[in-house]
């Protein structure tokens, strides 16, 4: 209980450092005096808090995963907002701090959590990326030994569903790289022993070997 007791109070002093260097000194204007800022951004924290946690980028919200009776739940400023799971990880906000993801996984099965929505479940998914204007995203997804890009968000590209859907699968998936503006999306694949680059949803021919893409300002891809 000591000992839990010890780690709950690091936490806390780690989340004063957080709030302190992205708030900075709030006036009246910009909003809740700091002490009541404080406290809602710490509130229950609980002593089973640990290092899974991220800041909203305006510095006004804080998310962590607390251990529970029940199992795993997610917190946001001290108030219960997602659970429970059998184990939580990977917690972040968008770019731009409006939306929050986590990866759960329940009955041995994992899937992305977004804005408190659970995804469709598979044996593994990893790697999840917002756009920077956050209105899209990205992850793969692992099933039956294969792997495919699991996309999210409205018109990146086409799916078996309204807002997300899983694409073609390959052998080996690299981590999705998005276009400064959101609309497009290329990964490294491979199949049938070959490397090649998905851009929008269409593989290139495929060669030996590959890099991983990177996008120019003008969304165009290089390797």
């Amino acid at each position: 209980m000591f000992r839990r007791s010890v780690l709950g109070l690091a936490g806390v002093l780690v989340f004063l450092q957080v709030w302190r260097s992205s708030l900075g000194a709030p006036s009246q204007e910009q909003g809740a005096p700091r002490a009541e800022v404080q406290q809602e951004l710490l509130g229950d924290m609980g002593s089973s808090r640990d290092s899974d946690y991220d800041v909203s980028s305006d510095g006004r919200r804080v998310a962590w995963r607390d251990k529970r009776d029940e199992g795993w739940a997610v917190m946001i400023n001290g108030e219960r907002y997602s659970g429970d799971y059998q184990e939580v990880e990977n917690i972040r906000f968008s770019p731009d701090g409006a939306r929050l993801s986590f990866k759960a996984k329940q009955h041995d099965k994992s899937f992305f959590v977004v804005d408190g929505e659970p995804g469709e479940a598979y044996d593994e998914v990893d790697t999840f990326d917002f756009t920077l204007d956050g209105k899209r995203f990205a992850y793969r997804s692992k099933i039956a030994g294969k792997w495919a890009m699991v996309v999210g968000g409205q018109g990146i590209m086409p799916s078996t569903a309204e807002n997300t859907g899983r694409r073609d699968v390959y052998d080996e998936l690299g981590p999705p790289r998005f276009s400064d503006d959101g609309q497009r999306l290329a990964y490294r694949a491979k199949r049938n022993n070959k490397e090649m680059i998905v851009l929008d949803g269409a593989p290139d021919p495929g060669y030996d070997e590959v890099g991983g893409p990177m996008f120019s300002s003008d969304s165009h891809v290089s390797l």
